[in-house]
């Protein structure tokens, strides 16, 4: 994830194309950027994003469900300009206290980018109750709604 603050060399943009899926969520054009020396000291093995709906959860309607998450960060990615690489990243539907939550598990990301963009996605988006990055070892809640914003 790469914010669009970042002056970016065009030359080191290469795209990629988003893989479709057969649970029906509208695929991202998305880019990869060449990593700078200083991003690469700061990347993590890998980020744990955890994104957890005021949803109850139903298993029927969590493909659904998946598509509204899918539309928040879409809708964030491209009004702000920052990407998203679907290739870098796993995702899994769980059932957190009751509600419907997806858990991205994303590869060779930079921890405070990752940071970034999921608490500027969770404050744009009234469906999501609470979002929490796990970077290594270290947990940190990136956003908590109150629960009279809803």
């Amino acid at each position: 994830m790469q914010s669009s603050s970042t002056i970016q060399d065009p030359a080191t943009i290469t795209p990629t194309q988003a893989p479709s899926t057969a649970s029906g969520v509208a695929s991202v054009q998305t880019t990869t950027r060449a990593p700078t020396p200083a991003a690469e000291k700061r990347k993590a093995k890998q980020v744990q994003v955890t994104i957890v709906t005021r949803l109850n959860f139903d298993p029927e309607l969590a493909p659904f469900y998946l598509m509204v998450v899918e539309a928040k960060v879409y809708l964030y990615t491209k009004a702000s300009g920052t990407t998203y690489n679907l290739d870098l990243s796993e995702q899994n539907v769980q059932n957190i206290d009751g509600k419907f939550a997806v858990v991205y598990n994303v590869r060779g990301a930079s921890c405070d980018e990752v940071i970034a963009f999921v608490e500027a996605v969770s404050k744009g988006a009234d469906v999501i109750e609470r979002s929490t990055v796990k970077c290594d070892d270290h947990e940190r809640i990136v956003f908590h709604a109150s629960i009279n914003s809803f």
